[in-house]
């Protein structure tokens, strides 16, 4: 069995390589956006700019004349995003989906080889052309999705810039906010952060290119044999109390899955089926190296509890109910759901003790 230090820090490498692949395909569909705008702009900005001089001078511009070219201008902005940007977008993210799939199975054969040092890790053939051909028709419905709302933005914008005169830049400048989420107020102390299309497509990129990381792993864990995984959370201030309270714990592999929410970090590492069966609760609390994931559980819940500015005994309750509730990914798989999955075993100490007694204990006999 390998020692907990060494599984946490097959982890964190396994967390740190898919983060790399995120941040690649993030930026790329940023930029992506980001030109699209700028195309759109560029088109938008001479139509728009023969309407408002209609507007302007309306002597000897007809009303049908001046629904036309206000047509014109909402035809325009309709073409955010076309379908051969799509396409190109689509060419790059398969290729962020492939290098995941790598990194998944990759993370699997070094936590075999790290649990089975005798036995080869099942043979990975490969990228699944269905498997990424499924993750890109999630991502790209997400991103057109987006683009449609994005668009009916955008056409509702021409007519504030209608009704209020917005000149082409007013409405370039907005536009790109919009695109960002930035508030639109005119005074930088009154602009807040909110959620805009580049910030809701970026949780999609990153949180599809997850499940496909995780689906190889589940896979070749599967053929493996793995009945039992530990649930590992990756340890900062952005971690939800939802994973917190599972790092370290015990679960059957068919019954737990991450991305437990949107950019979900935890990995799901397996386990040695006999270690987890053994009958003697000393024996098996050392052959899963117990004294080092309480340790990890215990310091992972203080960190919790100091970035939402409160202490260990504030925290404890908020930590014990997540534990207990369905994670986002649980609802989602089954709606209406109440409950969750349980963990096959806690952190408590050989003989029935709680996670805090077994730590204390452990302390006093390291001391």
């Amino acid at each position: 069995m390998a020692p907990g230090s060494i599984s946490l820090q097959l982890a964190e490498d396994a967390a740190d390589s898919l983060a790399a692949i995120e941040d690649k395909a993030e930026k790329e569909t940023n930029q992506t956006l980001r030109l699209a705008l700028l195309a759109l702009l560029l088109n938008l900005r001479p139509v728009l700019l023969r309407y408002q001089q209609a507007v302007a001078k309306p002597d000897g511009v007809s009303p049908a004349e001046l629904t036309s070219r206000y047509q014109d201008v909402i035809r325009t902005a309709q073409r955010f995003l076309s379908d051969g940007e799509l396409a190109a977008w689509e060419a790059k993210y398969r290729r962020h989906l492939e290098a995941a799939l790598e990194a998944g199975a990759k993370a699997a054969a070094l936590e075999h080889r790290a649990e089975n040092p005798e036995d080869a890790p099942p043979p990975y053939g490969g990228p699944d052309p269905v498997v990424v051909t499924s993750h890109l028709q999630t991502a790209g419905q997400a991103l057109r999705g987006e683009a449609a709302g994005f668009r009916m933005q955008l056409a509702a914008m021409v007519g504030i810039a209608a009704t209020q005169g917005w000149g082409a830049k007013r409405f370039e400048v907005e536009a790109r906010r919009a695109l960002q989420g930035i508030s639109s107020s005119r005074r930088p102390s009154a602009r807040r952060p909110q959620t805009g299309m580049v910030q809701r497509v970026a949780v999609q990129v990153r949180t599809t290119l997850q499940r496909a990381f995780q689906h190889v792993n589940n896979s070749l864990q599967a053929a493996a044999g793995v009945e039992y995984v530990r649930w590992v959370a990756t340890r900062d201030e952005r971690t939800c109390a939802y994973c917190v309270a599972r790092h370290g714990r015990v679960y059957r592999r068919e019954e737990v899955s991450v991305p437990a929410h949107f950019r979900c970090r935890c990995r799901l590492q397996g386990l040695n089926s006999n270690y987890v069966n053994n009958p003697d609760p000393a024996e098996r609390d050392q052959q899963l190296d117990g004294h080092f994931w309480r340790q990890s559980q215990q310091r992972i819940w203080r960190e919790y509890a100091a970035s939402k500015g409160k202490t260990m005994q504030e925290a404890r309750p908020d930590l014990l109910k997540a534990a207990g509730q369905p994670t986002a990914e649980e609802k989602w798989r089954l709606p209406g759901t109440t409950t969750t999955a349980r963990p096959v075993l806690t952190l408590d100490g050989p003989g029935g003790r709680d996670l805090g007694t077994a730590v204390r204990d452990a302390n006093r006999k390291a001391t």
